[in-house]
Protein backbone atom coordinates (compact mmCIF):
# COMPACT_ATOMS: atom_id res chain seq x y z
CA UNK A 1 0.00 0.00 0.00
CA UNK A 2 2.83 2.40 0.75
CA UNK A 3 4.35 1.91 -2.68
CA UNK A 4 1.02 2.64 -4.37
CA UNK A 5 0.76 5.97 -2.49
CA UNK A 6 4.32 6.79 -3.50
CA UNK A 7 3.55 5.99 -7.15
CA UNK A 8 0.44 8.21 -7.09
CA UNK A 9 2.43 11.03 -5.45
CA UNK A 10 5.14 10.75 -8.11
CA UNK A 11 2.54 10.73 -10.87
CA UNK A 12 0.93 13.88 -9.50
CA UNK A 13 4.27 15.66 -9.13
CA UNK A 14 5.55 14.79 -12.62
CA UNK A 15 4.28 16.65 -15.66
CA UNK A 16 1.85 14.82 -17.91
CA UNK A 17 4.35 14.84 -20.79
CA UNK A 18 6.59 12.46 -18.81
CA UNK A 19 4.03 9.68 -19.25
CA UNK A 20 3.33 10.33 -22.97
CA UNK A 21 5.35 9.56 -26.06
CA UNK A 22 7.09 12.27 -28.08
CA UNK A 23 4.92 15.23 -28.95
CA UNK A 24 3.62 15.30 -32.51
CA UNK A 25 5.16 17.93 -34.81
CA UNK A 26 3.14 21.14 -34.71
CA UNK A 27 2.26 23.14 -37.75
CA UNK A 28 3.61 26.72 -38.00
CA UNK A 29 1.94 29.24 -35.76
CA UNK A 30 -1.47 30.21 -37.02
CA UNK A 31 -2.81 33.70 -36.49
CA UNK A 32 -5.86 33.45 -34.28
CA UNK A 33 -8.14 36.42 -33.89
CA UNK A 34 -10.01 36.65 -30.63
CA UNK A 35 -12.92 38.80 -31.77
CA UNK A 36 -14.74 39.11 -35.07
CA UNK A 37 -13.80 42.78 -35.25
CA UNK A 38 -10.08 42.04 -35.38
CA UNK A 39 -10.54 39.68 -38.31
CA UNK A 40 -12.72 42.22 -40.12
CA UNK A 41 -10.10 44.94 -39.53
CA UNK A 42 -7.34 42.68 -40.86
CA UNK A 43 -9.35 41.89 -44.01
CA UNK A 44 -10.00 45.61 -44.54
CA UNK A 45 -6.30 46.38 -44.07
CA UNK A 46 -5.28 43.79 -46.66
CA UNK A 47 -7.89 45.18 -49.07
CA UNK A 48 -6.57 48.72 -48.59
CA UNK A 49 -3.01 47.54 -49.20
CA UNK A 50 -4.10 45.89 -52.44
CA UNK A 51 -5.80 49.10 -53.57
CA UNK A 52 -2.67 51.15 -52.83
CA UNK A 53 -0.48 48.65 -54.69
CA UNK A 54 -2.78 48.74 -57.73
CA UNK A 55 -2.78 52.56 -57.71
CA UNK A 56 1.03 52.62 -57.58
CA UNK A 57 1.18 50.17 -60.50
CA UNK A 58 -1.13 52.40 -62.57
CA UNK A 59 0.95 55.50 -61.79
CA UNK A 60 4.15 53.69 -62.82
CA UNK A 61 2.53 52.53 -66.07
CA UNK A 62 1.43 56.10 -66.84
CA UNK A 63 4.98 57.39 -66.25
CA UNK A 64 6.44 54.75 -68.56
CA UNK A 65 3.89 55.61 -71.25
CA UNK A 66 4.74 59.33 -70.96
CA UNK A 67 8.47 58.60 -71.20
CA UNK A 68 7.92 56.47 -74.32
CA UNK A 69 5.90 59.24 -75.94
CA UNK A 70 8.64 61.78 -75.15
CA UNK A 71 11.24 59.55 -76.79
CA UNK A 72 9.05 59.11 -79.87
CA UNK A 73 8.55 62.87 -80.16
CA UNK A 74 12.32 63.46 -80.24
CA UNK A 75 12.84 61.03 -83.13
CA UNK A 76 12.24 63.57 -85.97
CA UNK A 77 14.68 66.02 -84.34
CA UNK A 78 17.27 63.27 -83.98
CA UNK A 79 16.91 62.24 -87.62
CA UNK A 80 17.27 65.85 -88.82
CA UNK A 81 20.32 66.40 -86.62
CA UNK A 82 21.89 63.20 -87.94
CA UNK A 83 21.39 64.28 -91.55
CA UNK A 84 22.93 67.70 -90.81
CA UNK A 85 26.00 66.10 -89.23
CA UNK A 86 26.37 63.66 -92.10
CA UNK A 87 26.27 66.60 -94.53
CA UNK A 88 28.93 68.44 -92.53
CA UNK A 89 31.15 65.36 -92.44
CA UNK A 90 30.84 65.00 -96.21
CA UNK A 91 31.79 68.66 -96.69
CA UNK A 92 34.77 68.42 -94.33
CA UNK A 93 35.99 65.31 -96.10
CA UNK A 94 36.07 67.06 -99.49
CA UNK A 95 37.62 70.40 -98.48
CA UNK A 96 40.85 70.99 -96.63
CA UNK A 97 40.00 73.45 -93.88
CA UNK A 98 41.95 74.76 -90.94
CA UNK A 99 39.90 74.57 -87.73
CA UNK A 100 41.86 75.38 -84.55
CA UNK A 101 39.54 73.32 -82.34
CA UNK A 102 40.33 70.17 -84.33
CA UNK A 103 44.12 70.46 -83.98
CA UNK A 104 45.94 67.98 -81.74
CA UNK A 105 47.72 69.74 -78.91
CA UNK A 106 49.13 69.12 -75.44
CA UNK A 107 46.60 68.95 -72.58
CA UNK A 108 47.34 71.58 -69.94
CA UNK A 109 44.04 71.92 -68.10
CA UNK A 110 41.05 69.65 -67.67
CA UNK A 111 37.57 70.83 -66.75
CA UNK A 112 34.98 68.52 -65.26
CA UNK A 113 31.30 69.31 -65.26
CA UNK A 114 29.29 67.45 -62.62
CA UNK A 115 25.54 67.34 -63.08
CA UNK A 116 23.44 66.33 -60.09
CA UNK A 117 19.73 66.07 -59.44
CA UNK A 118 17.46 68.34 -57.45
CA UNK A 119 14.18 66.38 -57.40
CA UNK A 120 12.84 63.54 -55.34
CA UNK A 121 15.00 61.15 -53.39
CA UNK A 122 18.30 61.87 -55.11
CA UNK A 123 20.54 62.52 -52.08
CA UNK A 124 22.62 59.38 -52.47
CA UNK A 125 22.94 60.00 -56.22
CA UNK A 126 24.23 63.53 -55.58
CA UNK A 127 26.69 62.27 -52.97
CA UNK A 128 27.99 59.63 -55.39
CA UNK A 129 28.44 62.20 -58.19
CA UNK A 130 30.32 64.61 -55.92
CA UNK A 131 32.64 61.88 -54.61
CA UNK A 132 33.42 60.67 -58.13
CA UNK A 133 34.08 64.24 -59.28
CA UNK A 134 36.47 64.94 -56.41
CA UNK A 135 38.32 61.62 -56.82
Amino acid sequence: MGSAKLLVALALAAPAAAFMGPAPARSPATVVFGKGGELRDRIATVGNTQKITEAMRLVAAAKVRRAQEAVLQTRPFSETLQSVFLGLIDQLGKEPIDIPLLETREVKKVTLLAISGDRGLCGSYNTYIIKKTEA
